[in-house]
């Protein structure tokens, strides 16, 4: 054992104890041995209680802030996805209404096209008696001019 002027050497938690308490009992004589091993139980013990509650609190606290940063994350997950539909549905409308449009546009040079060559099918076959064009052209010009009065008629489907 170490005398009261050595610290005590040792590995071993309760031999260390002892040997603290066996160095102290010179300088205070009313004090036992046991009680002074089981005031420093009650130490240890208060500092493990306490230990334990910093623990218990911060793993709360934690689990708050956790539980906190979850819900703002799938709050934002869902104003996120939110704004992504409403972009993509303005995305396709928009594509739908340029489709629309380019349909039309390219049906009025279509129907403008065909009418300026039924026209000119139409003069020349009227115009020139002797250099007619042939039946087949003629069947061709009235079956295009059936289409497009077809075409015109038709609602639009806005596909």
């Amino acid at each position: 054992m170490a005398t009261s002027n050595q610290p005590p050497v040792t590995d071993d938690p309760d031999e260390y104890r002892a040997e603290l308490a066996a160095n102290a009992l010179p300088h205070f004589p009313t004090i036992t041995e046991n009680t002074l091993l089981s005031e420093l139980q009650k130490e240890e013990d208060a500092f493990g209680i306490i230990a334990m509650r910093r623990e218990e609190f911060w793993s709360e606290r934690t689990e708050m802030a956790l539980k906190t940063e979850r819900e703002n994350l799938r709050k934002e997950h869902a104003e996120n996805l939110e704004d992504v539909r409403k972009k993509r549905n303005e995305y396709f409308e928009k594509q739908a209404e340029a489709l629309q449009k380019q349909h039309r546009t390219g049906f009025q040079r279509f129907d403008s096209d065909v009418s300026i060559a039924a026209s000119a099918l139409g003069m020349a076959w009227n115009s020139d008696t002797t250099t007619r064009p042939s039946s087949r052209l003629g069947e061709l010009l009235q079956f295009v001019r059936s289409d497009i009065s077809k075409l015109k008629e038709a609602p639009e489907t806005g596909d």
